[in-house]
């Protein structure tokens, strides 16, 4: 896949840069991306870089409701509850990474906010000025 191509090459491209910090949001699907997170964790620590696993979960009812909300649309995510209900009982998206260390935060009990320094505390990252 040409997508997955690209997004190894800014990994790569990042891990190789001293200080570099790279952000990176994916659905897991349990069982079927686990090769692809082993593949891009080769492929950062090959190059001297860490990566930082961070689970951001919540009720799966929730994210139904969720779903529908407008600012969904400029990223082009599903905006159908019917579609993602179709995925969520297709594909175990809840179930986190194995043999990875990985802070879990709801999403439901906490801000964006909290969640950001829930992170750089979790990972001691540093806070830029």
């Amino acid at each position: 896949h040409v997508v997955d191509t690209a997004r190894m090459a800014v990994f790569e491209a990042a891990a190789r840069q001293p200080l570099a910090g790279l952000i990176f949001t994916v659905v897991h699907a349990a069982s079927s991306d686990d090769s692809w997170v082993d593949g891009v964790v080769e492929t950062i620590e090959r190059h001297g870089g860490e990566v930082c696993f961070v689970r951001l979960h919540c009720d799966p009812a929730l994210l139904l409701e969720r779903v529908t909300a407008p600012e969904r649309t400029r990223y082009r995510k599903i905006k159908d509850p019917v579609k993602l209900q179709g995925v969520l009982e297709s594909r175990d998206l809840f179930s986190p990474i194995p043999s990875r260390e990985s802070l879990s935060i709801d999403t439901a009990t906490s801000s964006p906010r909290e969640a950001a320094l829930w992170i750089v505390t979790h990972y001691r990252l540093p806070v830029p000025p």
